[in-house]
């Protein structure tokens, strides 16, 4: 008898473990879906023929956005 308690804690224990790396592989398609929309709309605000930039304005914004979103996730977060 006591195997077997032993045996459903460590099926329940391996259980738990998958259920969080599920969550946290979720949590991390989530974080890089957002990414990916955030420099969509970047890119999509620096090729806006409304601003009229130039190829080379276009250039220099992504460069600047690049740093700037480096820079960001290198801040610890609250």
């Amino acid at each position: 008898m006591q195997a077997w308690s032993g045996e459903r804690l460590n099926h329940a224990k391996l259980c738990k473990m998958a259920l969080d790396a599920g969550i946290q592989r979720q949590q991390i398609d989530i974080i890089e879906m957002q990414a990916g929309q955030i420099v969509s709309a970047m890119l999509g605000l620096l090729m806006n023929p409304r601003l009229g930039l130039s190829s080379e304005q276009i250039i220099e914004g992504r460069v600047v956005a690049a740093e700037v979103l480096r820079s960001a996730a290198e801040r610890p977060s609250c």
